[in-house]
Parts: C-alpha cells; sequence; structure tokens
C-alpha cells in the first residue's frame, strides 16, 4: 500500500479483515431476521424455522467449504491447465491437512461459548452500565431485575449443527478431531443443561419442530463425509500408477446411495406427523355418544385443543381418514369460525392496559398527580405503591405493582 506507513499497513491487511469478518457474522443473524419477516410469515414459529435454514448454510459454507477448499483452490486452477488428474490428487493431500482449522475452531468454540454462558456477559454490562442509565421509571427497572436473556432458536439451532457437521465429516478423514468434538460438546452440555432451565427465557414456542431440520441438516455432514472419501478412494495410486481404491469408492457410493433412501422414505413416513397430531387409537375405536361422525367426545376435545392451539386444522391428506376429516371439517366451520378470526389481532385488541407506575416523593408530587389523573381520566389506572425515590434521586422499588390488584 503506497503512501501507508507500515504499521499502519500491517494493521489494514492483518487485523481489519478479521474484523469485518467478526462483524458480518455478528450482524448476520440479525440481517437473516430482518430479511425473513419480509416474507410474509405469519407466525413467529415459521420465522425462527426459516431462519434457521439460511444460517445453518451460510455457518457450513463458511466454516467448512471456505476454509476447507480455498487454500488449495488457487494450486487446483493451476494444476487443471496442466492435467485434470493431478487436481483431484491434490485435493486429497490438502483436504486432511484443512483439518487442522477445525481443531482449532471446535476448541475455540467449545472455550468461549462454555465461558461466555457462564460469565453472562451482556447481562453484567446490562445491570453494571446500561441500567443506571436508561432505566428512568418503575416498571423499565423492574423488568430489568426479573428479566432473563433470551435464545431465539433459529440462530442457536445452527451454530451446534454446524460444529456437529465438520465432527461428523472429519471423524474418518481425520479421526484426531473426535476427541476434540466430544471435548466440546461435553462443555455444551455441562453449560447448557443448567443455563436453558434456570437462566434463559424462550419468548416463543415452536413446539420442538427445529429439532427434526436440525436432524435433517446433520445429513449434511454425513454426505459430505462420503463424497470426500468417494474422492480420497478415487485418488489413491501404486508405484505403478494404478488406482486401488476403486473397490472402497464403489462401496461408499451404494453406501451414500442407500443412505439418500433411507432419508426420502424417513422424510415421506413422518413428514406429516411433525406439524399435525393424529388422534389415538383408542380415541377412534371408542363409539360411543353422540359425537360429530365417528369420533368420541374425548377426540372431539382434542381436536378443538389442537385447533385452537394451532389457529387452523389439519388439510386432506393420505393418512388422514375421511370420515376423520370430515368430522375436522365440520368443527372447523361450527366451533373455530371465532378463533379464526381473532387468531391474528394485535394483542392490545383483547389486553388491558397496564397500570401507570410513578415513583412515590416525599413532596407529595406523585399524590397530586394522581389525584389529578383520577378526576380527569377515568380510564386511566394509575399508582405509586412499591416505588420511592430516595434523598439522592434514585430510584428504589421493592416489588412490582398489580395490574390486576388497582381498582378505579
Amino acid at each position: 500500500m503506497a503512501g501507508c506507513p507500515a504499521w499502519l499497513s500491517g494493521i489494514i491487511q492483518g487485523v481489519l479483515p478479521q474484523l469485518m469478518l467478526v462483524a458480518l457474522t455478528a450482524l448476520l443473524p440479525l440481517i437473516l431476521r430482518v430479511i425473513t419477516g419480509w416474507q410474509g410469515l405469519s407466525t413467529e414459529t415459521t420465522v425462527e424455522l426459516s431462519l434457521q435454514k439460511c444460517y445453518f448454510v451460510f455457518l457450513f459454507v463458511q466454516n467448512f467449504l471456505t476454509v476447507s477448499f480455498s487454500s488449495s483452490i488457487t494450486a487446483i486452477a493451476q494444476d487443471l491447465l496442466h492435467g485434470p488428474t493431478s487436481a483431484a490428487a491434490l485435493l486429497a493431500r490438502n483436504l486432511p491437512k484443512a483439518s487442522i482449522y477445525s481443531f482449532s475452531y471446535l476448541t475455540l468454540q467449545g472455550l468461549s461459548v462454555s465461558a461466555g454462558a457462564f460469565l453472562q456477559a451482556g447481562g453484567l454490562i446490562n445491570w453494571l452500565v446500561l441500567a443506571p442509565w436508561t432505566d428512568r421509571t418503575p416498571r423499565q427497572k423492574w423488568e430489568r431485575q426479573i428479566g432473563l436473556p433470551e435464545i431465539r432458536w433459529g440462530t442457536f439451532y445452527p451454530l451446534y449443527t454446524d460444529l456437529a457437521c465438520i465432527g461428523l465429516i472429519y471423524s474418518i478423514i481425520a479421526p484426531l478431531i473426535l476427541p476434540f468434538s466430544v471435548a466440546t460438546f461435553s462443555l455444551f452440555w455441562f453449560v447448557f443443561r443448567y443455563n436453558l432451565l434456570y437462566v434463559s427465557a424462550f419468548p416463543y414456542d415452536t413446539g420442538g419442530q427445529l429439532y427434526p431440520t436440525a436432524l435433517k441438516q446433520l445429513f449434511t455432514g454425513v454426505y459430505t463425509m462420503e463424497l470426500c472419501l468417494i474422492g480420497l478412494f478415487l485418488s489413491i495410486r501404486n508405484d505403478q500408477g494404478v488406482f486401488t481404491g476403486i473397490g472402497q469408492a464403489v462401496i461408499m457410493m451404494i453406501a451414500t446411495t442407500l443412505r439418500v433412501i433411507y432419508q426420502l422414505l424417513l422424510g415421506n413416513i413422518f413428514s406429516s406427523f411433525l406439524k399435525y397430531l393424529p388422534a389415538s387409537p383408542k380415541d377412534r375405536e371408542d363409539k360411543g355418544g353422540e359425537s360429530n361422525g365417528n369420533l368420541s367426545a374425548p377426540a372431539l376435545d382434542h381436536l378443538r385443543h389442537l385447533g385452537h392451539t394451532c389457529y387452523g386444522w389439519m388439510r386432506p391428506s393420505k393418512e388422514v381418514p375421511q370420515d376423520l376429516q370430515e368430522s375436522v371439517d365440520e368443527l372447523a366451520r361450527n366451533e373455530l369460525g371465532i378463533t379464526d378470526r381473532r387468531g391474528y389481532k394485535h394483542e392490545a385488541a383483547d389486553h388491558r392496559s397496564p397500570v401507570v407506575w410513578i415513583p412515590k416523593d416525599d413532596l407529595g408530587i406523585s399524590e397530586d398527580e394522581i389525584a389529578y389523573a383520577r378526576n380527569y381520566f377515568s380510564d386511566i389506572r394509575i399508582s405509586n405503591e412499591f416505588a420511592d425515590i430516595d434523598i439522592k434521586g434514585r430510584l428504589e422499588i421493592s416489588q412490582n405493582v398489580s395490574d390486576t390488584d388497582i381498582v378505579q
């Protein structure tokens, strides 16, 4: 870089790219969440599912494909000009070397994520630095005290799915990665078995739908491992230049084909049950009582609960018997019309406004404000209970004001 000091050039070339990569990786979940919201998805569950798929693709490409093949792409391109067969041999030699980065990456993630989950640096910064400057009302202070860090599953799952895929890919090519993978996921298990129960909060319930998606994404690591093994077997030669790994490559091709068939059959069998629950055999055998179609009262209660929970009904499919589908349609017409109309209303349409919570002061200003509001605005509920301003002007609260106990 002409005209640039040596120290500045070193920083730009050595530090700036890493900082930009870190910034991109940190901001990408936020950007993807905004873009996913533009798809017109109606529920937060579908948004998280879509985000999980997009974010996993980015992590897999960034943390495996780019690292594994970018170091040898220039040499491969040069060898392609001289002979295509030498490029395959070069790739076969360089792929195991890229596992060194994976060892470091797994170790770094295991230590940094676990340490961060223990330390809760974000919570410390919010409590010690941001809270004194941003919490100006009793309700803000109370919500800061009782609030828990939220986990967004759409960006939580892909990170660990990607690490599991990397461990699967190199488990045979570089078996030394197995202890690193075991140590990394052991740390995760030790940390999150406590944090997920007592430290973190979950704003949206996905009904466990992200777990099957993560299992499907693990097949990406299995397929990549098998393709890499096929390439390695096809590149093996003896001293006379004869390929000696053809048999092993054929076996891997057969295994890959069988695995694809297995996954397709698995998805065909269980895909309908991942979204809708079938009626139990006991409910279908019970024919007693006057109920819709051939369904018993317990089955109807189950369907009503399912319909009210999902804001919708099962669509016809080959797994749903005709009599069951007719009963479902009848319930949808007769009983869930109101639910469907209310399902996507804003929460402000059904929830009562909270109490206006102000702190108590020695001069009686809050008492005057409460009296004024109650005299001129009959619909406003206001209170200064459990909140005080001390002699130094600091806000102190003892407990939360109840939104239901305050009566005008």
